[in-house]
């Protein structure tokens, strides 16, 4: 049979109802979070999701977010349509920050290795301390992360449609390597580098789990407080200084549409579980 595949309004609907119970986990425990790059954007913008977007991004300040990873699972325990993967509580996780997913909805990723259930991200916002050059060593370690999240699957599972040999053989080989590498160890060492810095007392902040760009660089009197913006029918937290930053990180006419060149999205197709 044939999978009924959800438009892009209803992605953005669903996603809309995980944000909804993280928010309420996050109210019910005083926890801090931030809509965050896209998702900020989509608030100050349109309130609500860009039009052309099918994702969501949270941000959670490092000492909220270690209370957070603590609750998650119990919270959603009650409620058997949303779970989470935290790489915290995984030995191999595929990801440097936490997901959470809902279970009603499967998708099929152009990537592969993304084709499992419709989520939203929850980024780690970390301390650098007052030098800036902490985020560029941060950064690579992202990406030789990424080398090794990726060589978890084979080449075939991973649908690359364009590879010659040798691209094949060295996906082999990585694929390999990652199996014999104590991959916890390496996973601790890199999340023990994230948060070497005192949260508190930094000068600068950023998303380390998965920032590859120096605009997403925060600053700490950005930080202080935060306001609420309507998001299609709720209202969420961004920070107080979320102007300044949607400034930086999407240029200065950021409230303008951009080009129809720029408006990019994800590559997926989503249907509801047992609806075909």
């Amino acid at each position: 049979m044939k999978k009924k595949y959800l438009n892009k309004r209803q992605i953005q609907l669903a996603e809309l109802d995980i944000l909804k119970e993280f928010i309420r986990i996050c109210k019910k425990y005083k926890i801090t979070y931030y809509l965050y790059a896209g998702t900020a954007l989509g608030a100050a913008r349109h309130k609500g999701f860009i039009p052309w977007d099918d994702d969501i991004d949270v941000l959670v300040p490092r000492p909220d977010y270690n209370r957070l990873i603590e609750v998650l699972d119990t919270e959603l325990k009650k409620n058997n349509r949303f779970f989470v993967e935290i790489p915290e509580k995984q030995k191999k996780p595929l990801y440097l920050f936490t997901k959470m997913y809902d279970r009603t909805i499967r998708l099929e990723a152009e990537n592969g290795i993304d084709s499992r259930y419709l989520w939203i991200d929850i980024f780690q916002l970390d301390g650098l301390g007052d030098d800036l050059k902490a985020h560029a060593k941060n950064k690579n370690m992202i990406k030789k992360f990424a080398i090794h999240r990726f060589s978890a699957y084979k080449p075939e599972d991973q649908k690359a449609k364009k590879r010659n040999v040798a691209h094949k053989a060295l996906a082999y080989l990585r694929h390999s390597l990652y199996r014999l590498r104590n991959y916890e160890k390496y996973v601790s060492r890199i999340q023990n580098e994230f948060q070497k810095f005192d949260y508190e007392n930094s000068k600068y902040y950023c998303n380390n789990t998965w920032s590859m760009n120096s605009l997403d660089i925060l600053k700490k009197e950005w930080l202080k407080g935060n306001v609420e913006l309507q998001f299609e029918d709720i209202k969420a937290n961004v920070f107080s200084g979320y102007r300044e930053y949607l400034a930086n990180r999407y240029g200065e006419s950021y409230m303008e549409m951009p080009p129809m060149e720029m408006r990019t999205t994800h590559c997926f197709k989503a249907w509801k579980v047992n609806e075909k």
